[in-house]
């Protein structure tokens, strides 16, 4: 899949250059790689033995004013007993990628206070195929699209912000995959916002906002 920056993502869910678009060195591929090791943490490892997701690469990949929070969170089995957020994702796998321009950024996220908080910030327009133990107003099984700002912090990249992207103005941007996936997802966010119902990308009703 190809990105509007020139970022291809693979069947295999690796990232690279096209050759029309060659990366600059070192920035844009390592908060790329910051970000995929993000979304790896959070999704289990499955083995013949076990299943664990990796917490602590979670936590150290969140900028620090959000670590505490995120670690209080992770640590209240109530969360985990009834598998919310992080604890309701069976599988995760990037299948589609692309770093937002920064006019375009601006329109979603505010990119200015990451700038002047961090002295830079990249933002990404993400497509992420979900496999999850139940569907809700976060997650439906399929692909969900999240924005994430990347900034450098303390020499390595990190996620400041990780948040549903905002569809009926992506969708529609130079920005956008044009997938049947982004369609499908713009469709499910579109009802959600016109009727209230919370609907999974086969149209099947989960409740109400």
């Amino acid at each position: 899949v190809f990105g509007k920056s020139g970022l291809i993502v693979n069947a295999e869910g690796e990232v690279r250059a096209s050759e029309e678009h060659a990366e600059t060195p070192g920035e844009r591929s390592e908060a790329l790689e910051a970000l995929k090791a993000y979304v790896r943490a959070y999704s289990p490892r499955r083995s013949r033995w076990s299943s664990a997701r990796d917490w602590d690469t979670l936590v150290d990949l969140t900028v620090k004013a959000e670590r505490y929070d995120r670690q209080t969170w992770l640590a209240d089995e109530e969360n985990k007993l009834h598998s919310r957020g992080f604890f309701n994702i069976i599988e995760a796998h990037i299948v589609e990628v692309t770093e937002l321009p920064a006019d375009i950024a601006a329109t979603v996220v505010d990119l200015d206070h990451y700038v002047s908080k961090y002295g830079e910030a990249r933002a990404f327009y993400l497509g992420i195929d979900y496999d999850v133990c139940r569907e809700d107003k976060y997650h439906f099984d399929g692909v969900n699209y999240r924005v994430a700002v990347m900034v450098p912090e303390d020499g390595a990249w990190r996620v400041a912000q990780f948040s549903g992207a905002p569809m009926e103005r992506l969708a529609k941007s130079e920005a956008a995959f044009g997938s049947r996936s982004e369609a499908v997802a713009l469709l499910v966010q579109r009802v959600r916002l016109r009727s209230g119902l919370l609907i999974n990308p086969k149209g099947e009703i989960l409740g109400r906002i």
